[in-house]
């Protein structure tokens, strides 16, 4: 059987709040994090149960959907018809898998523009491996930036070298802009820069 495999994106344009199911701190209502990094996350089955939901609004697909997300007897309208010849429940595995939602780059406010879009060396080395996984064309280096500086990614224009990231301050280096970025994500970021891991 051929396999294929392919990189979505996901662009907030209203807050996401993908909740986790308990916390051992103060926070009654926290987010899904990365373990390891610590990381804002969507965890792959809230992913592919959003996919699931959207494409239930198609009119006569049930038996797709059930092909492409397996069948979910405890809750799931589409699964309700599986059943032998015996009249007894079955179910089918999906034929997709489908990874955690992992962050890219993430707003902050800025004294440049109403906000710049965040990322640094970590999650670009992260992306990186995931082109190269999947057979994509992927950058060859990733720069490293020290903590008080930054380097533009992408054709736009700043307004100025010293940007306020909320309460920090960054300079962005004469080094020349990553342009590879805007590829894959031109018409969504627009005013991105790398910052250091430790500042991210």
């Amino acid at each position: 059987m051929k396999k294929l495999s392919n990189i979505m994106k996901i662009y907030a344009i209203s807050p996401i709040h993908a909740g986790a199911e308990s916390s051992t701190g103060i926070i009654d209502n926290p987010i899904q994090r990365e373990i390891h990094t610590g990381y804002p996350q969507i965890q792959a089955n809230g992913v592919k149960g959003a996919m699931r939901a959207h494409f239930r609004k198609l009119e006569n697909q049930k038996d797709t959907i059930n092909f492409i997300f397996g069948t979910d007897l405890s809750n799931d309208k589409e699964s309700s018809n599986a059943k032998d010849e015996n009249n007894k429940d079955i179910s089918m595995a999906g034929a997709i898998a489908i990874s955690d939602a992992k962050i890219f780059a993430m707003p902050v406010r800025s004294n440049i523009a109403p906000f710049v879009s965040v990322t640094c060396p970590a999650i670009l080395k992260r992306f990186k491996t995931d082109l190269e996984l999947v057979g994509f064309e992927s950058f060859k280096e990733i720069p490293q930036v020290t903590k008080d500086n930054a380097i533009q990614i992408g054709k736009w224009t700043p307004k100025e070298k010293e940007i306020i990231l909320e309460d920090a301050v960054v300079v962005l280096s004469d080094e020349k802009p990553i342009e590879f970025i805007d590829k894959y994500f031109k018409k969504e970021i627009t005013n991105l820069i790398l910052i250091s891991d430790e500042m991210f």
